[in-house]
């Protein structure tokens, strides 16, 4: 979620944000919504006593603005919280209270698309991203891999396709203390998605399929159906006091999760530098690793040192996490799993050629320490501790 989406400082006479009754309510994947019957509000009036708000040319009456909170200034009031107040799309209120319900409650998770083609519950998208996100003529963005869009008016079109599994897309349904109600708009049925429907969801998953990720929408709705120029007018214009920002799904999102799903086929392994410095510390260096457990984990090292094996390059093997919360509800983990001695077939498994693994072993190794070869570095993982073996004085 963006640092603005819920200010309220900024509004004007004029401006448009989503309310809503403030409750709590989950998504059928846990996911919580803080908001009920949002609704796309606008602007009739600032002035001391706080904003004078109407939805659809209807009086709501005036609400005082406590820290970025809309307040209730006379009886029988209808409670409003502010839900999003970040620029929304031209379109109808019901479509803009969408729109930002499902940006502030999924934030870099909410995907926007425009669908190109549907067969068999399977649909083929684009990611739609604002066109300011851009930052060359030519609609590319990002330094290190940049992505290619088309741009067509306020919206830029990514330009990989995405594959959706409508047919496993997670309900958009609330439930409220064991009661539930329809989300508004409600569900989709995978026979109502057509090309040309701009959706947004509240989230989603990715699934490795026939060698290509497959993305799970949660709670997609459908915002409009329209063409290319159509969504391009359709996305809100470019918000001239934070360009370049945008709180939904970008490409890295996809693409993490992407490789996530592709990891989850992967066996969980860490190919890992054992060594001992001058001083006779025994330290671990991870080289390369596969699988879900390790995907994003940071410092992993930390959690393997505790084992002092010998010198020598080793495999950690059938990698799981255990959580647990302790007495004072603080969350704890630890990582299990097994070691054997690496073998010569590793170094391809782990995607690594042989020159790449000695660079990658040399930057792991502190002066003074011997630079084993690759083969002798698997030699000593596959022999005896030389500790165990040393003569006793």
């Amino acid at each position: 979620m963006s640092f603005r989406s819920r200010d309220l400082d900024h509004l004007r006479p004029g401006a448009r944000f989503v309310a809503g009754r403030e409750t709590s309510l989950y998504l059928d994947t846990s996911r919580p919504i803080p908001w009920a019957e949002a609704e796309a509000v606008t602007v009739a009036a600032r002035g001391p006593a706080g904003l004078a708000l109407e939805s659809g040319g209807v009086p709501l009456g005036t609400y005082g603005i406590a820290h970025d909170t809309l307040v209730t200034t006379a009886p029988g009031q209808r409670p409003l919280q502010a839900v999003w107040t970040e620029p929304l799309p031209n379109a109808p209120d019901a479509a803009a209270a969408a729109y930002g319900v499902a940006l502030a409650c999924a934030g870099d998770r909410a995907l926007l698309l425009h669908v190109t083609a549907v067969a068999g519950g399977v649909a083929t998208a684009d990611l739609v991203l604002p066109a300011d996100l851009a930052d060359s003529p030519d609609g590319t963005f990002g330094d290190d891999d940049p992505w290619k869009t088309t741009v067509v008016g306020s919206a830029a079109f990514w330009d990989p396709p995405l594959r959706l599994d409508l047919a496993g897309a997670v309900p958009g349904r609330v439930s409220v203390f064991g009661g539930a109600r329809p989300a508004a708009p409600t569900r989709l049925a995978v026979d109502d998605v057509v090309p040309g429907d701009l959706l947004v969801t509240a989230g989603f998953d990715a699934r490795w399929e026939d060698g290509a990720a497959i993305l799970v929408p949660h709670a997609p709705v459908r915002l409009a159906r329209l063409d290319r120029a159509g969504v391009g007018a359709f996305m809100p214009r470019p918000d001239p006091e934070a360009p370049g920002r945008f709180p939904g799904a970008t490409p890295y999102a996809v693409l993490d999760a992407s490789d996530l799903a592709y990891e989850y086929t992967r066996p969980n392994e860490r190919l890992c530098l054992w060594s001992e410095d001058v001083d006779g510390r025994r330290r671990v260096a991870g080289i390369a690793a596969t699988g879900a457990a390790f995907h994003n984990v940071d410092e992993v090292d930390l959690y393997l040192e505790g084992e002092e094996l010998h010198p020598g390059l080793w495999v950690f093997e059938n990698a799981r996490w255990q959580v647990w919360t302790d007495h004072e509800g603080g969350h704890e983990s630890e990582l299990d799993g097994s070691w054997r001695p690496a073998v010569p077939e590793d170094l391809a498994r782990f995607g690594l050629a042989p020159e790449e693994a000695r660079t990658e072993i040399a930057h792991r190794l502190e002066a003074g320490e011997p630079r084993p070869s690759i083969a002798e570095l698997m030699e000593l993982a596959a022999g005896p501790d030389p500790r165990a073996t040393a003569p006793t004085p």
